[in-house]
């Protein structure tokens, strides 16, 4: 079978890596199309080479290179893309953090998808409950891909500590920068980003310093972090890589995990 892996944004490779790892072990063709980047895909093509080590093409290829199926994240992506080259090729959808399930919820549909997954048995049958069954076998539960990866180094503590120059025996807590707490109107949301926000971070930097532990934060571009962000936190990273998932790598070497409204939630990761 030949596989496309239609990637129009960076940290779709979390998701699609370990599909695409998979995919190559059982005999398959996989090539990587690395579409134009929407506002949030800047320098996509960038990890896909250095993450994925795999044939890239763009989307003109897509049409002409006789693929099976293609497998992108969410139920957004390139629909005109989905819409030119179907019923010819056959496409599924990997959800990413219950996107798939909201966007049925919120009244769309599946057209143009062949496949559609979500993260659970419990979310598929939500669905089917709250659309009086109008989804139903054309949504597949497999799980949560991008946790796949804690089979490889990510699952590994101490390699994963050694990775990031992370002391074997301190105390180490990480910090997600995304303050943006849910159900805030604008000017509350202003006054917890000039004062709350600040007020958290240096109650955070005093319990560390009570216990000697290490304050690393995992922090994006868009989270747009307070200058003074720096004089409070031991180490700031940002997204190095997504295929291994720097932030997943992060929260399996951590000992405590503090942040506000956050997928981060998902993943409980054991010892």
């Amino acid at each position: 079978m030949k596989i496309a892996f239609v990637i129009p944004r960076a940290n779709h490779l979390k998701i699609i890596g370990p599909v695409w790892d998979e995919a190559k072990r059982r005999g398959h063709e996989v090539e990587a199309v690395v579409m134009p980047a929407d506002v949030k895909g800047a320098g996509a093509i960038v990890h896909v080479k250095a993450e994925l080590c795999g044939p890239i093409i763009g989307p003109l290829g897509l049409r002409e290179g006789h693929f099976d199926w293609a497998v992108a994240v969410g139920m957004i992506t390139a629909p005109d893309l989905r819409q030119r080259t179907r019923p010819q090729l056959r496409w599924a959808s990997l959800d990413h953090c219950g996107d798939n399930l909201t966007y049925l919820l919120e009244g769309n549909s599946t057209v143009n998808w062949d496949l559609v997954t979500t993260l659970s048995e419990e979310a598929k049958q939500f669905a089917v409950a709250e659309t009086g069954g109008y989804f139903g076998g054309d949504l597949v539960p497999i799980g949560y891909p991008e946790l796949d990866q804690l089979s490889t180094i990510v699952g590994d503590r101490t390699a994963c500590r050694t990775k990031w120059n992370l002391p074997g025996g301190q105390m180490v807590v990480l910090f997600g920068t995304a303050a943006r707490p849910i159900r805030l109107g604008k000017i509350r949301r202003w006054w917890f980003q000039q004062l709350r926000y600040w007020q958290v971070v240096r109650a955070l930097r005093a319990w560390c310093d009570e216990r000697g532990a290490l304050l690393v934060a995992k922090t994006r571009l868009k989270h747009r972090d307070p200058a003074w962000l720096t004089r409070y936190c031991d180490r700031i990273i940002g997204d190095v890589s997504f295929y291994p998932f720097t932030t997943l790598e992060l929260l399996r070497v951590a000992d405590l995990y503090v942040g506000f409204a956050s997928a981060m939630a998902m993943f409980r990761i054991g010892r």
